[in-house]
């Protein structure tokens, strides 16, 4: 399968964690995912962002023992104290390392972020501008670990997250397939997986 080569961007001044060593453990590739910790609805009312960032985040432990053989690291960062970050792992029953990026620029510089000029007068979000952007969106980025230097290799936003996401592959072969037709929005069938009850 044919797969797209994208430029590798040398970061400058990247945050410290991206050296850790408990971090990537030595390997060369690292994929990170950007996680609003929070609760279902964000302070603006809106219960879309998390909701989707949850339910991509539901599939990281599975996959975590292949990609480690496969020299990369799966590390998730969010704008949270990491005390909350912790809690919030613990109750959702994740394993997946989870970092705090909070009073860094990383998710700002990496277009999953916006500062509230951006939110007011528009931004670049998903290689496009948008009019009002949210504090917060999803976003996948990927960087090697070369030689000391680290390297931004891809990313991909909005409904590209839905990539990681092999639920959607078994609503596509359904009879009904996604059957997101009359909803408020697409996504608005998402729950955390221990919010759906007995069904």
């Amino acid at each position: 399968m044919a797969r797209s080569i994208a430029p590798w961007d040398r970061l400058q001044t990247p945050a410290r964690w991206f050296r850790s060593p408990d971090l990537h453990r030595q390997r060369p590739s690292l994929s990170l995912s950007a996680i609003s910790c929070c609760p279902p609805s964000d302070a603006n009312g809106s219960a879309r962002r998390p909701r989707r960032q949850r339910a991509i985040a539901d599939h990281f432990d599975c996959v975590i023992p292949h990609l480690n053989g496969r020299d990369i690291t799966l590390v998730c960062e969010s704008i949270a104290p990491l005390q909350e970050i912790q809690d919030y792992k613990q109750q959702m029953g994740w394993r997946f390392p989870w970092v705090s990026s909070l009073g860094s620029d990383f998710k700002y510089d990496f277009g999953a972020a916006f500062t509230e000029e951006q939110q007011r007068d528009g931004a670049e979000y998903n290689y496009q501008h948008v009019d009002r952007a949210e504090p917060q969106k999803e976003g996948m980025s990927v960087f090697a670990l070369q030689d000391g230097a680290v390297y931004h290799t891809y990313s991909t936003y909005a409904r590209g997250t839905e990539a990681f996401m092999g639920v959607y592959r078994f609503l596509d072969l359904a009879p009904r397939g996604r059957n997101e037709n009359g909803l408020e929005f697409p996504q608005a069938w998402w729950r955390r997986h221990d919010e759906y009850g007995n069904r």
